[in-house]
C-alpha cells in the first residue's frame, strides 16, 4: 500500500458540459498524453509507438441525492515519441431531464488518477426560441478532427494564440420561418469591458434547428483574457438569445522582432496619417501595421534607411533623421545627383534628378554645416518664372542685389 502511495501521481486536464437540445449533453475533457506514461512508455524512440489506454468513469447525482447515473469505459489510441506533447480530446454523451447535477469524472491509467468534480444545470426546453452551449475551437491545430459535422478542434481550456483561427459553434433553436434571415452579433470584450471585436452578419434560414458557426483570425490580439458572445436575434420573434464564454489569447514569439524599424512608419506617412497611428491601442496599431506592410515593401523600407545612414549622417544626428535621408527613404535614391560645392555666388548645392517620376530636388546647405536642406521641387514641365523666392536660400546676396537692381 505505501509503494503505491509513493507511486501514484496526479496530473491536470480540464473539462467542459455543452448542454444540447432535449437534455443531450456532452462532457469535453483534454487529457495530456505525457502525463499518463510510465517511465518506460517515455522512452519511445521515433519509430517506436504504443496502444495508451486509460479507463475512464463519471457519476452523476441529482440535487437531492436520490437520482445518479454512472457511465464508464476503456478508451485509447496508438501514440508515437512525437505525439507525447499532444493530448487525448475525447467526449463522452449521454441524457439529463431538467435539473441541478453534481458530477465527478475519474480518469485512471496505471498509478496515475485524477477526480475532477463540479455541478451542472440542465434547463427546460419550454422557452420556445434558445439555443445550446458555446463551443469555441482551433482551425489552426495538426489534431483537427470532426465535431457535430465540423471540421475544428474544440479547445475545452479556453486558451488560444495570436497564431490561432477562433471557430464557434452553436446551435439555434426555435426559429421561425416568418421571415428569411435572423442577425447574429459577434463580438469580442477585453477585461477592461472595451469591445475589441464586432461584426454584424445576416443568415439565411433554412430550419427549426440551425447551426451558427463563424471564424476569427487572432493574429491582432494581445496577451489577456476576453469575454466572447454570440447573440442571435430573430425579427419574426422580436426576440434575441444569446451565449458567451471566456478565453484567454497568448501572444506568441513576435516574428516582426527582427524588423528593428517595423514600427517607424512615419517616415513614409503624412504626419496626419502618423497622428492617427500614435493614438490607436496595442492591438489596433498591431492591426494597422499588419495592413499597412501588406501593402507596403518592408524589407526595400529598412534597406533605404540603412543607406540613409551610412550616406547622410552629420555629427550626432543619424542620416535617417537628416532632411536629405527622410526624402530618400520616401523616395528612394535618384537617378542622378549634380552636387556644386560653395561658390562666390552661393551656398553648397544638390540638386536630385528623379527622371522617371519627372522631378528634380535642389538641397541647399542653408547653415553651411554639412546639412542640406530641401529648399525647392522642380516638376517637369512646370513654369517657374515668378517664383524666385528660393533663389534667396541659396544665394540671398546675389537675388538682393538683382532684385534691387531691377527696380
Amino acid at each position: 500500500m505505501l509503494v503505491i502511495l509513493c507511486i501514484m501521481t496526479t496530473f491536470h486536464f480540464t473539462m467542459e458540459f455543452y448542454r444540447f437540445e432535449g437534455g443531450y449533453i456532452e462532457a469535453w475533457y483534454k487529457l495530456p498524453i505525457s502525463q499518463i506514461l510510465s517511465p518506460e512508455e517515455s522512452l519511445l524512440t521515433p519509430k517506436d509507438s504504443i496502444f495508451k489506454k486509460y479507463s475512464c468513469r463519471l457519476d452523476i447525482y441529482n440535487e437531492e441525492k436520490n437520482d445518479s447515473a454512472h457511465i464508464e469505459g476503456v478508451k485509447g489510441a496508438y501514440v508515437t515519441a512525437l505525439q507525447q506533447a499532444d493530448y487525448f480530446i475525447d467526449y463522452i454523451p449521454f441524457y439529463l431531464y431538467p435539473g441541478n447535477f453534481s458530477y465527478c469524472f475519474i480518469i485512471e491509467s496505471g498509478s496515475h488518477r485524477l477526480a475532477y468534480e463540479g455541478e451542472i444545470e440542465v434547463l427546460s426546453d419550454t422557452i420556445l426560441f434558445y439555443c445550446s452551449d458555446l463551443i469555441l475551437g482551433s482551425r489552426n491545430r495538426k489534431s483537427r478532427f470532426v465535431c457535430h459535422g465540423c471540421a475544428f478542434t474544440p479547445l475545452i481550456d479556453q486558451a488560444f494564440t495570436n497564431r490561432d483561427t477562433l471557430f464557434s459553434y452553436l446551435e439555434i433553436y426555435g426559429l421561425v420561418p416568418d421571415s428569411l434571415y435572423y442577425r447574429v452579433k459577434y463580438q469580442i470584450i477585453d477585461s477592461l469591458d472595451e469591445t475589441v471585436f464586432e461584426k454584424h452578419e445576416q443568415r439565411l434560414k433554412y430550419a427549426y434547428t440551425q447551426i451558427d458557426t463563424f471564424r476569427i483570425a487572432l493574429g491582432d490580439f494581445i496577451d489577456g483574457n476576453y469575454t466572447y458572445i454570440v447573440e442571435v436575434f430573430d425579427s419574426a420573434l422580436n426576440a434575441s438569445v444569446s451565449r458567451q464564454k471566456r478565453l484567454s489569447i497568448r501572444f506568441l514569439f513576435d516574428e516582426t522582432a527582427h524588423m528593428q524599424f517595423y514600427r517607424d512608419i512615419h517616415y513614409i506617412t503624412s504626419t496626419h496619417e502618423y497622428k492617427k497611428f500614435s493614438t490607436l491601442r496595442d492591438y489596433e496599431k498591431r492591426r494597422y501595421l499588419k495592413n499597412f506592410w501588406s501593402k507596403n515593401d518592408y524589407w526595400q523600407f529598412e534597406k533605404r534607411i540603412l543607406e540613409a545612414d551610412d550616406k547622410f549622417a552629420i555629427h550626432l544626428l543619424k542620416g535617417r533623421d537628416s532632411e536629405r535621408g527622410r526624402f530618400y527613404i520616401k523616395n528612394g535614391p535618384p537617378d542622378d545627383i549634380n552636387d556644386m560645392p560653395i561658390s562666390d555666388w552661393g551656398r553648397p548645392l544638390e540638386i536630385w534628378y528623379y527622371y522617371a517620376q519627372g522631378f528634380s530636388v535642389l538641397f541647399c546647405d542653408k547653415m553651411c554645416d554639412g546639412n542640406p536642406v530641401i529648399v525647392k521641387i522642380f516638376k517637369s514641365g512646370e513654369e517657374d518664372i515668378d517664383d524666385k523666392k528660393w533663389l534667396i536660400d541659396i544665394a540671398p546676396g546675389t537675388y538682393r542685389q538683382e532684385t534691387e537692381e531691377y527696380e
